[in-house]
């Protein structure tokens, strides 16, 4: 579970950090993502709630709530961490953490 939530975290991040124009254009020089703002940021929030459910459905959810700050602050510096050195990581970065998290659910 934790790293499901780690995994969803991080395309989060991801996706709300691509629905800002500046990263946008740094991750994806040719403009493909600008009329994608809405469902970005859509999918993003959608994603930090799909992480907290599961630290709140894991049993000790007092625990998971601390866990999950700390993985919240983890996974902004990774996604902060590619914008500064490789942008262009960042939307593979993202989908790539969707069915990894989906993988670690199933097993």
């Amino acid at each position: 579970m934790t790293m499901a939530s780690a995994l969803l975290l991080l395309a989060a991040y991801a996706a709300l950090s691509l629905a800002m124009r500046r990263h946008a254009a740094q991750a994806v020089p040719d403009g493909r993502l600008v009329r994608h703002e809405a469902p970005l940021r859509i999918a993003g929030w959608t994603f930090l709630a799909a992480s907290l459910a599961l630290r709140l459905a894991a049993p000790g959810w007092r625990a998971g709530m601390v866990e999950w700050v700390g993985l919240n602050a983890a996974a902004a510096a990774i996604v902060v961490l590619a914008l500064l050195y490789r942008p262009r990581w960042l939307p593979a970065m993202g989908l790539a953490a969707l069915p990894l998290a989906l993988l670690v659910l199933i097993v």
